[in-house]
């Protein structure tokens, strides 16, 4: 495992995900970084080495995770497959915490997250929630019975019978003292799909957890999220203040814009 990075800037931070260094990464990346860098610590996350691109292109805080820095032995099941999709996007923030563990909160988003409307009702939700965990979409077994990933989720030796809930995890609010859980959760012997896993610990070990609509209500802003703009397949356009997932192309985030009425995104190069 690499040795802790140097202290952050803030101990808040913001993390975008990616594994690629392609135009989508890039647009949202530029975008990310100036919705948060005025008040957090602000890292582009790569799971795949790109780090002589990343100094090409002159970008600074990049964290380059590693396999090995991923899947440690001592997270046991939950690391078992070796794999980050399906439902070990958590192990990638874990990793990332390690890093900078001075890092006392940690708003997270992968690569296909598109804000057309801008930042202000994200921060002023972000701003209104004490919860140490800040997702979207939370569900009980009863509330969506057939969902594939129940099957294999199981409470570790520490969290006998802890009944389990889920969550959305493309955009989320992660404090210390929940990765601090999910790491003795899963040595524990915790196993399943993060969108399982990570509420579940967090709701057997007593934390904080909210929806980002929540949170929205709570601060008086509009809702960060929809059931047609937010979505583990697919999104449709439905207001301008809400943010999108997945959008994976730049063709789909101009989609988007035109059909919210809003200017197209930004395009890169030039960075």
């Amino acid at each position: 495992m690499n040795p802790p990075d140097a202290p952050p800037r803030q101990a808040r931070a913001a993390l975008m995900l990616a594994h690629a260094l392609d135009d989508v990464t890039l647009a949202r990346w530029r975008e990310w970084r100036a919705g948060w860098s005025a008040t957090h610590d602000t890292r582009l996350v790569l799971t795949a080495p790109h780090d002589a691109a990343a100094a090409a292109l002159g970008l600074d805080d990049v964290l380059t995770i590693a396999p090995a820095e991923i899947f440690r032995a001592e997270l046991r099941r939950k690391a078992a497959s070796g794999k980050i999709v399906p439902g070990n996007v958590d192990l990638v923030v874990l990793a990332a915490f390690r890093r900078v563990p001075a890092w006392r909160q940690l708003v997270v988003a992968e690569y296909d997250v598109f804000l057309p409307g801008g930042f202000a009702a994200l921060r002023a939700a972000d701003a209104a929630s004490q919860a140490d965990l800040v997702a979207c979409d939370l569900r009980l077994p009863e509330q969506e019975p057939d969902w594939v990933h129940w099957r294999a989720a199981a409470p570790g030796a520490g969290d006998p019978g802890a009944p389990l809930c889920k969550m959305l995890f493309p955009l989320a609010r992660w404090s210390a003292r929940l990765l601090d859980a999910m790491e003795a959760g899963y040595n524990d012997g915790w196993r399943g799909h993060c969108e399982v896993s990570v509420p579940s610990i967090a709701a057997a070990r007593g934390l904080a957890l909210e929806t980002w609509n929540d949170a929205a209500a709570r601060a008086g802003v509009p809702p960060i999220t929809s059931a047609e703009s937010f979505h583990w397949r697919r999104m449709r356009p439905d207001a301008p203040h809400l943010a999108y997932h997945p959008v994976k192309t730049q063709a789909a985030a101009r989609d988007v814009a035109q059909a919210l009425g809003l200017p197209p995104p930004q395009e890169v190069p030039p960075w």
